[in-house]
This record gives C-alpha cells, structure tokens and sequence, in this order.
C-alpha cells in the first residue's frame, strides 16, 4: 500500500521490451544488426562530423543572431532567446542538420540565413557520404542473407523427394531381388522337372513293348506320372513368364541408363568437389605468402626510412667533430 502508484506504472511499462523477444526469430532484424556491426567505423565518423558541423555552425549562428531575436508571442517569450548562447543554438543546428525543420526557431538576419543555407548544404553532403557506405554494407548482408535463404529453401526443397526418390529406389531393389530370386528358383524347378520327365519318359521309351502285365500297369503309371508332371512344368514355364515380363519392365534400358548417367555425374561432381578444394587451398596458400611478402616489403620500407633520417644527424656529427 505505501508503493507509489507511478513506480508501478513505470514497471508495467516494462512489458512493452517484449516485443524484443521477436527480434531472436526474425532473421531480418539480424541482417540489420549485422549491418549496423560491420558499419560501426561509419558510424563513428559520422558523429564526429556532425559534433563538428555542430559546434561550426552554432557558433556562426550564435554570432549572427546575436541580439537580434525578437519574441512574437508570450509562448515565445516563454521560450526565451533560441541563439542566446551557443549552447542553446545546437538545438536549432541539430534539427537544420537532420533535415528536419521544425520551424520553431529560424534565423531573421540575412547572414544568419546565409548560415542556415550552407548548413542545409553541408548536412545532405555530411549524410550522405557515411550513409551510402551503410547501405552499401547491408546491401551485401542482404544479399549473402538472400542467398543463404535461397540455399536453404533449395534443401529443403530438395531434401524431401531426394528421401523420397531413396525410398523408391530400395523399393525397386528389393523388388529386384525378390524377382532375380523367384526367377532363379523357377528356372531350378524347370531344370529339375525337366529332367525327371526326360528320365520318365525314357523309362517308359524302354518298357514300350514289354508283354508282361506288370510292367504294363508300371508303364501305365509312368505315363500317367509323366502327364502330372508335364502339367506342373508347363504350369512353372507360365509362371516364370510371367516373372521375366515382370522383370523386362524393371529391367528397363532406359531406367538403367539414366541411372548411371546419375552415377557417373554424381563421381564427376565428387571429383570436381574434391578438385575445388585443392584449389581452393592453393589459394589461400598464395594469399598467404602475397600478404608475407607485402608485410615484409613494408617492414622493409620502413627500416629504410628509419636509417635514412638517421643518416643527417651523423653526418652532422661527423662534421662537428
């Protein structure tokens, strides 16, 4: 109950800071501050211009304007003198250097205008310059940001149906495999049935003009065994193909020739990668020495200038002595 009720407004005014919250997921404001971080020198001259052209033209004004500022209106008595000293003229400066003119304090002397002309000149070309060094900067964070969100939204672009396109190409390998399988069975259950009719129908060959009853009966069931299994070999050889036009269709030329094509573009690119490395090395490797050797011509520069002023005043001793 004793807490003043303005200390309470003040820390309920702390809530407006979380709108800074947004700042960690907007990537654009990063691009901004990285800009604003590789612009700091700028910035810096960009003060100590103006704290010049500050002072410079204050003090004109002041001088100009001294003692001749009349009040219009008891607001402006109220106010007082704008150039009564130059401190009070920074106001007037800083708000003709920004280019924003409020008007509540002008010049009325023709020097004093002739002052507040050359400082509207003097701010567009203190601006200016340091100004078109920033933007140059954040265009090219923006530009790297670009980039980065293009690369980005390629992979992920990308990273989906290159997953998806791995998927189906175990798929078809699996399938591959279990067809190269069933194919390989049929063709050993073909193999084996064929020869155990060869064999059958060899027996039966044999037993053709046998006059025993038995050995009819026994030729009787050999033919008979010999039709089942004649019926179970033809029932295979559809079977199997079926499978080999099942696999002619995986098997496709064209499938096959895109897919090393694939193959061989994706060694070339490994190799290019790889290759790019080595360059890439070997350029910084001659960066390197190009800053070496420019260091040393410069430490070189200076010994030598070191030693040539240093000459005079030996040679001058030497003649006193």
């Amino acid at each position: 109950g004793n807490v003043p009720t303005g200390l309470l407004r003040l820390f309920r005014l702390f809530r407006v800071f979380r709108v800074l919250k947004l700042g960690t997921r907007m990537k654009k404001l990063e691009v901004v501050a990285a800009a604003v971080g590789d612009s700091l020198d700028m910035f810096v001259m960009l003060v100590f211009l103006l704290f010049l052209a500050l002072v410079l033209f204050s003090t004109l004004v002041y001088f100009c304007e001294k003692d001749v500022w009349q009040s219009e209106d008891a607001v402006d008595a109220l106010g007082g003198d704008p150039f009564a000293s130059i401190p009070r003229s920074f106001w007037w400066c800083m708000v003709t250097l920004m280019t924003v003119g409020y008007g509540d304090s002008y010049p009325a002397t023709i020097e004093g205008k002739l002052v507040a002309s050359i400082t509207m000149i003097a701010s567009v070309l203190i601006m200016a310059l340091p100004i078109s060094v920033i933007g140059a900067n954040f265009t090219q964070r923006w530009l790297v940001y670009r980039d980065d969100a293009a690369a980005k939204a390629r992979e992920e672009t990308m990273k989906p149906k290159f997953l998806e396109l791995v998927d189906r190409l175990t798929s078809h390998n699996f399938v591959l495999d279990e067809v190269l399988g069933a194919t390989e069975d049929m063709e050993v259950l073909i193999e084996t049935e064929a020869g155990a009719l060869r064999e059958i129908f060899e027996e039966a060959l044999d037993m053709e003009h046998a006059g025993d009853l038995g050995e009819r009966h026994k030729r009787k069931a050999l033919l008979q065994q010999f039709d089942e299994r004649f019926d179970k070999l033809c029932d295979l050889k559809r079977e199997l193909d079926e499978v080999l036009a099942y696999a002619e269709l995986l098997s496709s030329r064209r499938f096959t020739a895109n897919l090393e094509a694939c193959v061989n573009k994706n060694r070339r690119l490994d190799n290019a990668m790889d290759a790019a490395e080595i360059t890439i090395d070997e350029v910084d490797g001659l960066v390197r020495k190009v800053n070496l050797t420019y260091e040393q011509a410069e430490l070189t520069k200076k010994v030598s200038l070191s030693s040539s002023k240093g000459s005079p005043s030996l040679s001058r001793e030497s003649t006193f002595n």
